[in-house]
């Protein structure tokens, strides 16, 4: 064993680093299994909407309560306004799924998904990308930063 490696993140662990809970962590995990799934027989080059058709009934078949197109009102110094942003998915009212078929993965998307979670008050979030050659390359997890426990984690 490397003694300059990063210490291994095992599930027992998971929770103390990053602050979050281990049902959440157990969807998470549920979400980037079922996308990996629908990427592999799949694969990239469809649209977005294609790939959130597929994943969203696949997390239904597995027991997740699942809702798309979930809209996010938006307020300013206590106004509400008429402005609102979409999630793609929200599995289990715990995790907002934002999913992507684009070429790399700009920061913005990252930025954009963290938004969400703060605004959706939840603890943490998955952006998936499908456009890339295995699945693994196309996951970015983040926390809610606004939180005490909040870290950013770039892969899981």
């Amino acid at each position: 064993m490397d003694p300059d490696a990063p210490p291994l993140v095992t599930d027992r662990n998971l929770m103390r680093l990053t602050g979050v809970d281990s049902k959440i962590n157990e969807i998470t995990a549920e979400i980037v299994d079922a996308a990996i799934l629908v990427h592999t027989e799949l694969g990239p080059g469809l649209t977005e909407k294609a790939y959130v058709a597929c994943l969203g009934p696949e997390l239904v078949h597995r027991g997740h309560r699942v809702l798309t197109e979930v809209t996010i009102p938006l307020s300013w110094r206590g106004r509400r306004l008429h402005e609102k942003v979409r999630v793609d998915l929200l599995v289990d009212d715990e995790v907002p799924v934002e999913v992507k078929a684009t070429e790399g993965t700009p920061p913005l998307f990252a930025a954009q998904l963290r938004n969400y979670v703060r605004f959706l008050d939840k603890d943490v979030g998955l952006l998936l990308n499908f456009n890339v050659a295995h699945m693994r390359e196309g996951i970015v997890r983040v926390t809610n930063i606004r939180r005490p426990q909040g870290l950013f984690l770039r892969r899981t």
